[in-house]
């Protein structure tokens, strides 16, 4: 997006449901990144080794496993499913173009006031 862009619920049903969804969302992200962490635990630590330690492939898995486990990091922090200051996955959020990310409306709000008349208020239009 190329905008500021708030999204804002009234209905409480829709806000139920926007909230649950968030939920499945961020507790399916979670359970990836657990299971890729534990495979990664597995190969990294296993008997005390060292990262030296490693072959050449099993460098490489490691390699690959933290990407995705970055990957999947970024998928949810960058996304509207929870604000980027306080975590929060059940409010309304407004999307700052400048950063690209989502904050709770609560949040963008005291970020805007706090940098109002500095010169980098023009990360929070």
């Amino acid at each position: 997006m190329k905008k500021k862009k708030t999204i804002i619920l009234k209905d409480p049903q829709l806000q139920k449901i926007r909230n649950n969804l968030r939920i499945l969302w961020i507790r399916w992200k979670s359970r990836q990144w657990n299971q890729l962490h534990d495979i990664y635990d597995k190969i990294h630590f296993d008997e005390n080794r060292n990262i030296r330690d490693l072959d050449t492939e099993e460098r490489q898995q490691v390699k690959d496993l933290r990407s995705r486990m970055n990957e999947l990091d970024h998928i949810v922090n960058y996304s509207i499913c929870k604000c980027t200051v306080c975590s929060a996955s059940d409010k309304d959020m407004t999307y700052n173009p400048e950063q690209h990310r989502w904050f709770c409306v609560d949040c963008y709000q005291q970020l805007q006031e706090g940098y109002k008349g500095k010169e980098e208020s023009i990360l929070f239009p």
